[in-house]
């Protein structure tokens, strides 16, 4: 990865929209991509996080090879944002949600830009104490 390119992470609610998809294809030429690594390995969407992120990926499936690279988080950057880590685990019923929650959280405080299709991260990122 070159250092001086842009990082973007793809939200789940774009990825669960295969309406959506084509087009982070089309970002991924020119950014490089990640997508939420607790996301990636999934292998059955649980209704939890359908109902959270929307979408229709359990009518039509995803695609077949995920555009992008998985991010995780470190042990370094879970300890650093602990507290963020603690508060997303409190609010959500799902520990699935709150993982992909706190690795997307970690991504916009560490790395560049998230991408989504619904505010819903966002606002779960304000009620979890963030500034």
């Amino acid at each position: 990865m070159n250092t001086d390119s842009i990082r973007v992470l793809v939200d789940p609610s774009i990825l669960l929209r295969p309406s959506c998809v084509e087009r982070v294809w089309e970002l991924a030429e020119k950014v490089d991509l990640y997508v939420p690594a607790s996301f990636v390995r999934m292998e059955d969407f649980p209704n939890d996080l359908v109902r959270f992120y929307g979408g229709d990926a359990r009518q039509h499936g995803l695609p077949v090879q995920m555009p992008g690279r998985p991010f995780s988080v470190s042990d370094e950057f879970r300890l650093k944002h602990g507290e963020m880590g603690e508060q997303l685990a409190r609010q959500q019923r799902s520990p699935l949600v709150a993982e992909t929650l706190l690795e997307e959280w970690v991504f916009l405080n560490e790395c560049s830009w998230i991408v989504s299709h619904t505010k819903k991260v966002f606002t779960s990122f304000i009620r979890a104490g963030a500034a």
